[in-house]
């Protein structure tokens, strides 16, 4: 058996660590294991299952967006005389 492997997180954000762990999670289930079978190709998923999939993707944690971008015309024009 071999040894788990450790990755020092120490002093990062707990939303940060969260997100490596749910990469870490998606990456077991995407490849195969040592010696394992591979993952089913989604054509050959059921529908509920793709439903599934799809909606977990969707829902899953994102990055911040970005603070408003005011890109009117007026603020990029604002104070330039006439």
């Amino acid at each position: 058996m071999t040894e788990p492997q450790t990755i020092d997180v120490t002093g990062l954000p707990a939303p940060v660590v969260a997100s490596l762990r749910h990469l870490v999670d998606g990456l077991r289930v995407a490849l195969p294991a040592a010696g394992g079978t591979p993952p089913v190709p989604p054509h050959q998923l059921s529908v509920e299952e793709r439903l599934r999939l799809f909606n977990e993707w969707v829902n899953a944690p994102r990055p911040p967006a970005p603070p408003f971008v005011d890109d009117s015309r007026e603020s990029i024009y604002e104070g330039r005389g006439e």
